[in-house]
Order: C-alpha cells, then structure tokens, then sequence
C-alpha cells in the first residue's frame, strides 16, 4: 500500500477517524442495511459499468474506497487502484482484496499523473469533503471519463462544485452523474 503524505482539513480529519473506527464492522453494516433494504450501493456499483463504454483492460481509480466494494463490479481485466484517507479503511480492503492497489490519499490531492486513467470513480465520498470541486478537479485531471455517486441530501452542493455532467441519473436515496473529459 503506498502512503501519500496529507495535511486535510478538520472536516476530512473527522471523517477518517470516524472510518478508521468502524473499518472493522464496515462490509458487515453494509451487508445488514443491503439484507434490510436500507441502501441500494450494491445495486447501483453492479449497473455503473453497464453505461460507461471502457477500452479492454482500462485503468480505474476508486477515490473513497473503502474496503473495495466497487472491486467485484469491475469489468474483466480492470486494474483497480482504491484511494481513501482511513488507513484501517485500506487495511481491510487489502485483506480483502491483496492482488490490487491501495493508496491512502486525500481526495483533493490525489497523487496521480494527468491522464493516467480511463475512469475515476467515486461513490459516497464527496459529501464528507470540505471542498468537491477541489476533489472533482483532481478526479477530471487524471481520468478520462468520470463517475460521481452520492446521496441526494448532498446533490446541490456537489453539482453546484461540478462542470455540467454528459448525463445524470438517480437510484432510490442516491443521484448519479457522468463526466466525460
């Protein structure tokens, strides 16, 4: 796992220490509100990648991964690299999944090259940044193609931080926007 130096704001600090506190329970209160039907990520990670043409084998960065739940959704031949800011977060999902990447970054500073992906996703991130379009920014930097999955309490404030999307969709408690660079 590589480690990318942060400095984050209060905001982003509150939100890795709480995430670094439940990264043990995670996978299994996700598990229990998908069983109650509580939450629909499940559902949505499984469609994403239905309506967003990739090339064979294309680079995809996971910014708030989590434990890699996008990982089992991913087209054959992905190379997966997840980012997150909970240390125990990216503990997990290298359990989890140790056959792919994982870095501890901050989404508003992601340590990658300009276009070295073909898709950035992030799903149930933005909302816990200080600044989306600081996040979005660095996203639409390094990925052609660009998918943004959020809660609808958060829509306003993360559309209003983002360039006009290609398209939008919405899933139960959830909005979906598509940025294509």
């Amino acid at each position: 796992m590589y480690t990318h130096a942060m400095n984050p704001p209060l905001r982003h600090r509150l939100w890795r220490w709480f995430y670094n506190n439940v990264a043990f329970a995670y996978d299994a209160v996700l598990g229990l509100g998908e069983r109650l039907r509580l939450g629909s990520e499940k559902q949505i990670r499984s469609q994403l990648f239905a309506t967003v043409p990739l090339p064979p084998s294309p680079m995809v960065i996971d910014v708030g991964c989590g434990t890699g739940s996008l990982i089992p959704h991913l087209p054959a031949g992905a190379v997966y690299i997840g980012v997150d800011a909970s240390l125990n977060m990216l503990r997990r999902a290298q359990r989890k999944h140790p056959r792919q990447a994982f870095v501890l970054a901050d989404a508003a500073a992601l340590p990658f090259a300009r276009r070295s992906a073909q898709l950035a996703v992030a799903m149930g991130a933005l909302q816990h940044t200080t600044d989306p379009a600081a996040c979005i920014d660095q996203m639409r930097r390094m990925a052609a193609k660009l998918i943004i999955v959020d809660e609808h309490h958060s829509f306003t404030r993360i559309r209003n931080a983002a360039p006009s999307p290609v398209s939008s969709k919405s899933y139960k408690d959830y909005f979906v926007l598509f940025f294509q660079n």
